[in-house]
């Protein structure tokens, strides 16, 4: 078993779930994020695998997140779910709310602002700090 796969290990080595699998729990369609592994007549980007392999050894630590881009809330409640202790920011030029359940307001943070706008960044700086984990650029596209 390599260090990633010990990590999913939960407390008393119960197997714990991946990104993908957070991910997959969602069964309408319309709320299913475009990280999440590929399904037939969707477009699926798979990045879960990438993120599980880059991110694992962060998954219980006090970790900050930060997401450009939210959609319908989908990626956000995968990154509170699999990461236990993260703050988790979600950046989107318009109003947020959530499609996929209450999203735990102690652990997530929304801003709302044109990710293109420089005043908008020197903005959210001045009020959030520049130290990031983990930063999930899925905004302009």
């Amino acid at each position: 078993m390599n260090e990633n796969e010990q990590m999913m290990q939960g407390i008393q080595g119960a197997r714990r779930p991946t990104m993908d699998e957070l991910a997959c729990r969602e069964t309408v369609p319309e709320l299913w994020t475009d990280k999440r592994s590929p399904k037939e007549g969707f477009v699926c980007h798979d990045y879960y695998q990438i993120y599980e392999r880059e991110f694992a050894k962060w998954r219980d630590q006090p970790i900050r997140i930060l997401e450009i881009g939210l959609n319908v809330g989908a990626s956000i409640k995968v990154w509170l779910d699999y990461f236990t202790q993260a703050k988790v920011f979600g950046v989107d030029i318009e109003e947020f709310h959530s499609k996929v359940g209450e999203l735990d307001p102690a652990r997530f943070t929304f801003v709302r602002g044109d990710q293109s706008d420089p005043e908008f960044w020197q903005a959210f700086i001045h009020t959030h700090g520049t130290r990031w984990d983990i930063i999930i650029d899925d905004g302009c596209h």
